[in-house]
Order: C-alpha cells, then sequence, then structure tokens
C-alpha cells in the first residue's frame, strides 16, 4: 500500500513536468510548497512537494554551472523517477552504459554534447514509462482525506501499542495481597517468641554498630584507624542476626539484602529504606502473618554525618478504615527495641504506604498527663509561685488550664458513661485523683532539685520504683512511703478498671488515627492550596503546619471523644513560650479560625501567644454545642482548602 501510495505520488510530479514541457524552474517554483497541488490529501500534498524539492536539489548538485532550466528541469525529471524507482545509482546510470566521452564532455563544459545525453536518457525514460496525458491529474482516491486518515489511525495505533508496552514494562509487580490482620484487621495473637529477641534486641545492636561505622567515616567517632573495628562490630551484628533467624529463610533472605545495602549510606539510602519496607511485606503477607513492623528512617545532617535509625515495633492491633472512599489500616504498636529514641507525637505516617502508625505509649502518655487528671472530682493542686508566692503563670494561664480540664470533663464523661457505665467512670475518677497526686509529688520535687536538673512527669500509668530514688533525694519526709502508697493503688486500681481504662484508650486512639489518617488521604490526592493565615506566621516549615492544620481539623470534625476536648487537648502545646513549631502554628490557626477572628484580634501579641486572649477564643468556641464546632471545622476545612473534607469511619 505504501509503495503504490509513493509510486502515485511521483507518477504524478512526472506527469506535471512532461505536461509543463519542464517549465523554467525559477526559485519560487510552487511545486516545491503543498500548495502547488491543488485538490489533493493534505498529507499527500506534503508528501509531494517534499519529494519534489529532495529531487529537484539532487538536480542541482547534478546539473553542471553551465547548465540551463531545461538541462536542470530535465535532470529533476530523472531524478523523480529514481526516486520512484528507489535505485542507488546515479541519475544518468539509466543510459546504460554510459556514452563515451560523457565524462570528458561533462569536464570540458562541451554544452551540447551534455545536453544532448541528458536529453537522450530524458526521452529514453519517458518513453519506457509512456506517461499518460492525464497524469497531472491527481488519482481519485488522492482527492479524499483518506491518506491522512489512515495515517493518524497508523499512527495512534502505533502509539498505542508502544504506550500499552512501555506501560506493561513500567508498571511494578502487584504487591502481594496482605493477610491475617494486616488484611482484616484485629488483635495480636500468639507469636514464636524467637521473633520478639530478634526485633527487640539484636536488631537494635545491629543498629547502633551501623551508625557507628557511619559515623566513623566522616570522622565523628572514634580516632584514626577504628573504622575496621567498627566495621567488624556491624559485620559481626548482622552475623548474628542471620544466624538466628536461620529458621525462617524468606525473613532472613530480606534481613540480609537490609544489611547489604546499609553499608553503602548515602548513596543507598532510597534502596535502604525500600529494603526494610520489603522485609514489613514480608511480614504481612505469608500464610500466617507476623505482627512486627520495622520503621527505618536515615538522618543526613550538614556535617557529613549519618545517622540510621531502626525502630522496631509489636503489632498489637490493626483498625480498617474507609476514609473518602480509600480503605486504609491504622496499626497500633509499642515499641520493642532499647534505643535512646523518643517519639515526639502521637503517630505518624510514611511516604508509600497505606496505613498510620499509631503508638501505644505515646496515647498512654497522654492518657495519664491530660486525660485522666480531668476525669479526677478532686480540686486540682494551686498554680505554682516562686518563693515570695508570686504565681509564676498568669492568672490567664492557669483559667485555661482549668477550663480544658472541664472541656474533657464535660465531653468525655457521657461518652465513657454509655460505654462502661457509672461504676467505670468512678473507677477512672479514681485513677485520676491519684496520677493527679503523683504528678504534683513530682513537680514539686522539680521545684526543689538544683537549676539544670530536669525530672521528666510520669509517662506510664505505673511507673513502679521508677521514681523512688528521686523521691529519696528532692522529696520531704514522707514522700518516698507516699509515692509508694500511691503506685499501690494506681496498680489495684488500674487491675479493677482495666474495662474503662481500655475504653477511654480506645477514645483516644481513634481521634489519633483519624488524625493521622487524613494526612495519609491528603498526600493521595491533589495537594492542599496553603491558607493566607497560616502562611504569615508558618515560615520555613510551613508545608508540615499546613498538613497539620488540616489532620486537626479532620480530627475535631470527626475525632471521637468530643471536638472541644480535643481542642483542649492543644492548650500546652499553644501556651508553651519555648515550644516552636509547625504543630504549635498549626493550632493557633486552628482556633483563630474557629473562632472567627482575624490577626488583630488573634492570638499572637509581638510574636508570642497572649494567655488573656487565647482564653477569650477558648471561651467563644466552648459556648457552642458540640455539632456545631464539629460543622465549624468542616466548613473550615472547604474554605481554607477548596474542597470539602472526607468522611471517614471504622470498618
Amino acid at each position: 500500500m505504501a509503495a503504490r501510495f509513493i509510486d502515485a505520488l511521483l507518477a504524478h510530479i512526472s506527469g506535471r513536468l512532461e505536461r509543463g514541457e519542464l517549465h523554467p524552474l525559477a526559485d519560487a517554483d510552487p511545486l516545491e510548497r503543498p500548495s502547488g497541488y491543488p485538490g489533493f490529501d493534505p498529507l499527500a500534498a506534503r508528501l509531494l512537494a517534499r519529494r519534489y524539492r529532495k529531487a529537484k536539489q539532487t538536480a542541482l548538485w547534478v546539473c553542471p554551472p553551465y547548465g540551463d532550466d531545461t538541462m536542470l528541469g530535465q535532470l529533476t525529471y530523472l531524478a523523480v523517477e529514481r526516486l520512484k524507482k528507489h535505485l542507488p545509482a546515479d541519475i544518468l546510470s539509466e543510459i546504460a552504459p554510459p556514452p563515451v566521452g560523457f565524462a570528458d564532455a561533462w569536464h570540458n563544459a562541451d554544452k551540447p554534447r551534455v545536453a544532448a545525453l541528458i536529453d537522450a536518457a530524458y526521452q529514453k525514460v519517458r518513453r519506457v514509462n509512456q506517461v499518460p496525458d492525464d497524469a497531472t491529474r491527481p488519482p481519485t482516491w488522492l482527492r479524499t482525506p483518506l491518506p491522512t486518515l489512515a495515517t493518524l489511525l497508523t499512527l495512534c495505533l502505533l502509539v498505542g501499542g508502544v504506550a500499552l508496552l512501555v506501560q506493561r514494562a513500567l508498571r511494578p509487580t502487584p504487591r502481594p495481597p496482605l493477610t491475617g490482620i494486616f488484611a482484616s484487621g484485629g488483635q495480636r495473637g500468639d507469636v514464636d517468641a524467637r521473633y520478639d529477641a530478634l526485633f527487640g534486641e539484636q536488631l537494635a545492636d545491629w543498629t547502633i554498630a551501623t551508625s557507628r561505622v557511619h559515623l566513623a567515616r566522616v570522622g565523628k567517632l572514634g580516632g584514626v584507624g577504628e573504622l575496621p573495628r567498627f566495621e567488624r562490630e556491624r559485620d559481626a551484628a548482622a552475623a548474628r542476626i542471620l544466624a538466628a533467624v536461620a529458621f525462617d529463610p524468606p525473613l532472613q533472605a530480606r534481613m540480609a539484602r537490609l544489611f547489604e545495602l546499609a553499608r553503602d549510606l548515602p548513596a543507598n539510602n532510597a534502596a535502604t529504606i525500600a529494603a526494610a519496607r520489603a522485609v514489613n511485606l514480608e511480614l504481612q503477607t505469608r500464610p500466617k502473618p507476623l505482627p512486627y513492623y520495622l520503621d527505618l528512617d536515615i538522618w543526613t545532617y550538614p556535617d557529613e554525618r549519618i545517622q540510621l535509625m531502626l525502630l522496631c515495633y509489636g503489632v498489637d492491633a490493626v483498625v480498617l478504615w474507609d476514609v473518602g472512599g480509600s480503605r486504609y489500616s491504622a496499626l497500633e504498636v509499642r515499641r520493642l527495641d532499647k534505643l535512646n529514641v523518643v517519639e515526639h507525637n502521637l503517630g505518624y505516617v510514611r511516604e508509600g504506604v497505606h496505613h498510620a502508625i499509631i503508638l501505644a505509649s505515646k496515647i498512654e502518655e497522654e492518657l495519664v498527663r491530660d486525660m485522666l487528671p480531668a476525669l479526677s472530682a478532686a480540686p486540682p493542686a494551686p498554680p505554682p509561685t516562686g518563693d515570695d508566692g508570686t504565681p509564676l503563670e498568669p492568672a490567664a494561664t492557669a483559667e485555661l488550664r482549668a477550663l480544658g480540664r472541664d472541656l474533657i470533663r464535660d465531653e468525655l464523661l457521657p461518652e465513657l458513661e454509655a460505654r462502661v457505665g457509672k461504676d467505670g467512670v468512678a473507677a477512672l475518677a479514681h485513677l485520676g485523683d491519684l496520677v493527679r497526686a503523683r504528678a504534683d509529688l513530682v513537680a514539686a520535687w522539680q521545684r526543689a532539685a538544683p537549676e539544670g536538673i530536669t525530672i521528666e512527669p510520669p509517662e506510664r500509668l505505673s511507673e513502679g520504683d521508677a521514681y523512688e530514688s528521686i523521691a529519696t533525694r528532692y522529696g520531704k519526709d514522707g514522700d518516698l512511703a507516699e509515692l509508694q502508697r500511691i503506685e499501690r493503688a494506681i496498680d489495684a486500681a488500674g487491675s479493677t478498671g482495666k474495662a474503662a481504662w481500655d475504653a477511654l484508650a480506645a477514645l483516644e486512639r481513634a481521634s489519633v488515627e483519624r488524625h493521622e489518617l487524613q494526612h495519609q488521604w491528603d498526600r493521595d490526592h491533589d495537594e492542599l492550596p496553603m491558607p493566607d493565615a497560616l502562611a504569615a506566621i508558618a515560615g520555613p516549615g510551613a508545608r508540615v503546619a499546613k498538613a497539620e492544620l488540616s489532620a486537626y481539623l479532620a480530627e475535631i470534625a470527626e475525632g471521637e471523644g468530643g471536638p472541644r476536648s480535643r481542642l483542649a487537648l492543644l492548650i500546652d502545646l499553644v501556651i508553651d513560650p519555648d515550644h516552636v513549631s509547625p504543630h504549635k502554628n498549626a493550632a493557633i490557626v486552628t482556633l483563630e479560625e474557629l473562632a472567627g477572628v482575624g490577626p488583630e484580634a488573634g492570638l499572637l501579641v509581638d510574636g508570642a501567644v497572649a494567655p488573656d486572649r487565647f482564653l477569650a477564643l477558648l471561651r467563644t468556641i466552648a459556648a457552642r454545642p458540640r455539632e456545631t464546632v464539629q460543622a465549624d471545622a468542616r466548613a473550615l476545612y472547604l474554605r481554607l482548602f477548596k474542597r470539602p473534607l472526607p468522611p471517614a469511619k471504622r470498618l
């Protein structure tokens, strides 16, 4: 088909040349342009013009300097015929053999002789071709758009085929399906104790040894010549792990790959993180999945230091969610490793996954520090004062914290009573009394400690004997005995009120899950616009602050436990004058926008949060019914981010 098409085109050119009796070939030759072929299909006209220009250029190159228009026209005709027949020989090879003396005539400028020879070749080819009189008329099928349509169809099929092949070649290998609790949700089951040893101790040894190697390579650890020793310790730790996990060959192979890639950082940063995810996938997709999770992060500092952080978790439960029509999961985890790394958030998400990590230890910390004390019926301790009795904080700060406790009580108590009854609520109130009394003791010891000594407040419901040495050193007479009494009472109350404690923890986990899965949903969709109010204060952390603002609004609109209690939990974050973070900026904008005030009446005065303004804003929001605050959060999300908040529910 293509050969017939080209032959028809070139026959038309030859016919045009013949019918025109080789008219003078001026610079503005119409046959060099598609417009010189009226009535033709557009694609055919372009091909005709292109073929003709090529033939004419060949003729111009061959034509001797003493040639004229007639000679050039004949040579062009012969060049067209050569293109038509696809002959590789010179255009004058139509004369076989070439006449004797042709080359001499050519080079000696014997124009009559050269012209006669070219004319003879021209006449011979013309007789052989027997060009009909109507050759100048385009064939009927060339006067339709059929060539263009056929070409476009062919191109579409070709491009589509290539795209399909490329798509198949680039398509990632399908992930194996999740199994067990990772697929359907549920609680952790019994697991071989050998895995606890692997994820709880042995991987921590390898993480420390690997980090030492990379620090030594940039001269940040050890002296000259100590790098080989660190490398031997790393390799020995890896060998111990691989030997210990020899009973599980698939997991052993994944771990070996992780260890190999981590030898060469930062060149293999991305590949090493991917290898840790491959370990997780191996754990989650086997017939009997293993409830563990590895979180690998690699910190690269400006001074070339490299810190590898491999945190190991046990997965206690998996909760499935539907967020905006997409399915996600929340992994409720607890730390197994003993690395000296402290998480600062209640949960987090990572790129490239469809689940959120919910940290059980941080959930417990928030319950002990903020929520249980708020449920206590006992009056709170008076605000701290200096040696001269002067309050250490503004009065508005104390009122803020009191308002926060009231909001938590007002919203949580009805929820909890519906779940565990009045006896359960009473058990939680008793636990609240105890943890508040313990917190007051620790706060007093902190005030008595020398400057520079920091005593962390209790983070666990049961702290055992963790604070006994501190009580002995900084406490008054009787403080140690009082601490021991409180711990015994907490243990007793915790065992009898376990159902109530679990219900309180479940409320908090659900809200944190909603917060974190909003981050995940946002990452899977179009970039959120930056609200003007946030851009004005966010600074370099604007992107993180924007993500947190979205998640705060989702948590307030749909989190369990009540929207005003979620706002109350932001008080300490916002009021702390020494704390600066994108989370704080997002919380400030959340409060200001929900209260409906602009920057001129907002929380910040000369860059610092004004407690009296904060108190007024929170009172404004707290005066609204629960449903109104939730509706306000949804409306605010739509106004700030130009899209509705995706509905979410636990499955």
